[in-house]
């Protein structure tokens, strides 16, 4: 089933045979037994919270009786736990994020997977779970304490990510693939090409995602200019790649992947997708984390504005300078210097070994490492093209690899998408340190 290379794309062909399979009767699905399911799940998630709320007040909870030995077997077993803790609380926030996620696309995600088979349907869900994860993945970073903390996390997670996801998959519809409509893709042609791009798209998403979402901001305006400027990014990134990508390569993807339903040419851009969401991933780490230094000077009563100028060269060690315009104000178990000159807060804190100082990151630093990021992952999409071509004619010489996609074969397509994923995971190694200290 070999199409000629060379030569204008043939013209769509609007009346393509269906590869839907007959069903002679749809499979059965009681209510019985989803509302069963649902009383497993929640009673396993109660009694993983009793259990830590056990280990964490304990004596107060059971009025003073002696919980002794209950708290430290649970504590000697503490990191098994969270690690349950966290599957379970994931698994809940991935069930919520369907059943939220299916009122916003045209189709039934279930019908489309248990009676009609959908392998297409499959990859776009799969993509959306695995991206959704990664997201989760971040806002539990650093987490020390389980579970009330990783619920509220995860449930502020749920609450950006899948409007963020959703968003990202209407951006990818509209003007990634604006040639064909993703949805008919998907439902009635069950087109594996688009199925693997909107995985891609998913993964990346949500690797950009993980990222903004690891750390903590000083204020609101922070959090969302971090998170919704990284989004964004990310898919301007998406586009850009797309437009280059079309460009670079010997055919026309929109045919492909939207007239021949060629999942070779999906799998290609899918990969590229992926590559460009570890390099963004890595270019935006830690954009949220707060950064601290110690000073190694104790005191016993509350820190004064006379004591400023004892402790402004070490500041300065720092790269932080305190004006003359500098104000202290007291918190409980702690104090906040305000610069009103560069407009930057310092958190400081009582410490076993003296003061411990936490500095936020502004939005002007914020928007400052988003731009570092743009400028990197632009170069990064010609750096991932560029390997990419040189990958294939190193590695299959005889051939185009124009050629093997226009005739279909997945199996160069896998090679040369792994090629995409191992390049945008060394350039996110290399530039990751970087970024870090940025």
């Amino acid at each position: 089933d070999h199409k000629p290379v060379g030569g204008e794309s043939s013209p769509r062909n609007t009346s393509k045979p269906s590869t839907k399979k007959s069903i002679a009767a749809p499979k059965p699905q009681t209510a019985k037994s989803n509302r069963r399911i649902w009383l497993w799940a929640m009673c396993i998630f109660a009694i993983c919270i009793l259990c830590a709320l056990l280990v964490l007040f304990g004596n107060q909870l059971l009025g003073g009786i002696e919980t002794s030995s209950i708290q430290a077997w649970f504590l000697a077993h503490a990191a098994e736990w969270n690690a349950v803790l966290i599957v379970i609380i994931a698994m809940l926030g991935l069930v919520i994020a369907q059943w939220l996620y299916q009122y916003t696309v045209p189709f039934s995600i279930f019908q489309e997977l248990t009676e009609h088979d959908n392998p297409a349907v499959g990859l776009y869900v799969a993509g959306f779970f695995l991206g959704l994860t990664l997201a989760l993945l971040g806002s539990l970073s650093g987490l020390e304490k389980l579970p009330i903390p990783a619920m509220l996390n995860v449930g502020l997670a749920l609450v950006i990510a899948i409007p963020l996801m959703r968003l990202a998959s209407w951006m990818h519809d509209h003007w990634l693939l604006y040639q064909f409509s993703i949805v008919k893709e998907l439902c009635q042609d069950r087109n594996l090409g688009t199925g693997a791009v909107c995985f891609g798209a998913f993964v990346g998403t949500g690797l950009i995602l993980q990222s903004s979402f690891i750390g903590e901001s000083s204020d609101w305006a922070s959090f969302l200019i971090s998170i919704c400027g990284a989004f964004f990014l990310g898919q301007m990134m998406f586009l850009i790649g797309g437009f280059l990508f079309q460009k670079m390569a010997n055919y026309d993807f929109h045919a492909e992947i939207g007239q021949r339903d060629n999942v070779s040419a999906g799998i290609m851009l899918g990969s590229f997708l992926i590559g460009i969401g570890l390099v963004v991933s890595a270019s935006i780490i830690n954009i949220n984390v707060t950064k601290h230094f110690p000073i190694g000077i104790a005191y016993a009563n509350d820190l004064t504005e006379k004591d400023l100028s004892r402790i402004r060269p070490i500041f300065e060690e720092q790269k932080y300078f305190l004006s003359s315009q500098s104000a202290i104000m007291v918190q409980e178990n702690a104090w906040v210097i305000q610069d009103q000159a560069s407009q930057q807060s310092y958190l400081v804190t009582k410490t076993s070994q003296g003061l411990d100082v936490s500095i936020h990151k502004t939005p002007a630093e914020i928007l400052r490492q988003l731009g570092y990021a743009l400028i990197i992952g632009i170069l990064s999409i010609f750096l991932l093209l560029a390997v990419g071509k040189l990958s294939s004619r190193l590695l299959f010489p005889r051939i185009a690899l124009a050629d093997e996609v226009r005739q279909k074969n997945p199996a160069i397509a896998l090679v040369i998408a792994t090629v995409y994923i191992m390049v945008g995971l060394i350039i996110a190694q290399c530039y990751g340190s970087l970024f870090s200290s940025i």
